[in-house]
């Protein structure tokens, strides 16, 4: 396990999660009622499903996968185990993007409503957060399997048809 590339997963996690709480505190998401979590636990729920998809994937989650996640995400054991109970390793995972994507794209568009311009994408932010933690789970173990990039490039391609319809509604946004 390459302790540099952990280091850059992390420091890229926090730049995401502080982004997060800056949408949060603009309100830009409209946060329903009924939605008790901040955009910082959507995003740490939805990357801790993805690391135990990844990790499962091969059939086995290691030591080795279980030690990068916490490192990554700063979480305990215990929220590991909580991916597991919300059946992150289902195949359904690969079929629709994370819900933090569905967010973020929603704040986004209510951002640009109120005036505000972005440089680039959130969304494209958040998906390169993803490749860069895909990659460095994939490699935890020293064993990348072929079905582990198999099921990688299937949710990364998932979410870039996410972010590509999103992109096409944003850009014909009036503002």
């Amino acid at each position: 396990m390459n302790n540099q590339d952990i280091l850059h997963a992390r420091q890229y996690f926090d730049r995401i999660a502080n982004t997060c709480d800056y949408i949060d505190k603009k309100n830009w998401w409209n946060k329903p009622d009924n939605i008790n979590l901040t955009l910082r636990d959507i995003l740490q729920n939805d990357i801790e499903d993805f690391i135990m998809y990844l990790s499962a994937s091969d059939g086995t989650v290691s030591h080795e996968e279980i030690n990068a996640y916490k490192a990554i995400t700063g979480s305990a054991e215990d929220n590991f185990n909580a991916a597991k109970k919300r059946n992150a390793a289902s195949t359904d995972f690969k079929n629709e993007p994370p819900f933090i994507f569905k967010v973020l794209s929603r704040a986004e568009i209510n951002a640009m409503a109120r005036g505000a311009k972005f440089e680039s994408s959130v969304l494209s932010h958040v998906m390169a957060l993803y490749r860069v933690i895909g990659h460095t789970i994939m490699s935890a173990d020293g064993n990348v399997s072929e079905h582990e990039k198999k099921d990688f490039d299937i949710i990364m391609d998932t979410i870039a048809n996410y972010i590509e319809e999103h992109d096409a509604i944003a850009k014909n946004y009036p503002i």
